[in-house]
């Protein structure tokens, strides 16, 4: 990741987990991101949107966002409260 990033450390590969990375092909830098689910830290997910740019996913919604957005904000909700939820477990379980 610190290639990728310009060499700034931004994760640290041997703790990091359940990072979202999305990418959008209107984005003239997009072929420099994360563009397959195989690029991901253990547990993340990766999208890919042909329609919008990046970061994209992190506005608010309007009536005017692809479904490819609207879908993936729905999967990224889901994929937050989960990674909550494990973590709430596994803490509740250590005392």
């Amino acid at each position: 990741i610190e290639g990728w990033s310009g060499g700034y450390a931004i994760a640290d590969l041997r703790t990091t987990t359940n990072l979202i990375w999305s990418n959008g092909k209107l984005d003239p830098w997009h072929r420099g991101g994360f563009l397959r689910q195989t690029d991901a830290l253990p547990g993340g997910r990766v999208f890919v949107f042909d329609y919008t740019a990046h970061h994209q996913d992190l506005r608010a919604p309007s009536a005017d966002d692809p479904s490819e957005l609207v879908v993936a904000r729905a999967v990224e909700e889901e994929l937050i409260r989960r990674w909550i939820q494990e973590a709430a477990s596994a803490t509740a379980s250590s005392f």
